[in-house]
Formats: C-alpha cells, sequence, structure tokens
C-alpha cells in the first residue's frame, strides 16, 4: 500500500471436455490516495524545587512540558 497503487489479479482455468485447457487473467490497478495523519504525546513534569518547600506542589513552581510528534500518514509518492 505504500507505493501508491495495489494491483489485483486474478487467473481462471478450466477444461472443457474434447479441447485443450483454457485460461484466462485480468488485473485492475487502483491508485490510493495520500492519507495525512499526525499524533501528538504531550508529557509533563513538575518541577518542586521553584517554590519552597520543595515536597509539595506549590503556586510557583513549575512544569515543563515535552511534545512528540509524529506523521503517521501516507505520503504523496510523486
Amino acid at each position: 500500500m505504500d507505493a501508491g497503487t495495489f494491483t489485483n489479479t486474478a487467473t481462471v482455468s478450466g477444461k472443457p471436455p474434447l479441447v485443450a485447457a483454457i485460461t484466462s487473467t485480468s488485473s485492475d490497478t487502483k491508485t490510493l490516495p495520500p492519507v495525512p495523519s499526525i499524533t501528538l504525546e504531550k508529557t509533563g513534569t513538575l518541577d518542586l524545587t521553584i517554590v519552597s518547600p520543595g515536597t509539595r506542589a506549590d503556586a510557583g513552581d513549575k512544569i515543563n512540558y515535552t511534545f512528540k510528534v509524529t506523521n503517521t500518514g501516507k505520503r504523496d509518492r510523486e
């Protein structure tokens, strides 16, 4: 699916009486559009050392955030 197209092929065979076996094959190719998608992870870490005492959360303490952004979509292959 990552190639941007999907091809489905079918083959049929038969053996009629008194003649040679016959076979036919047909294929169909479809273009798959790109599918945009993104994920976001946000993580917060509380820094208790800004305002004393450092054993509890107080107004003025700091939260440090990190973000992880991942492109999870299928891109256009042009």
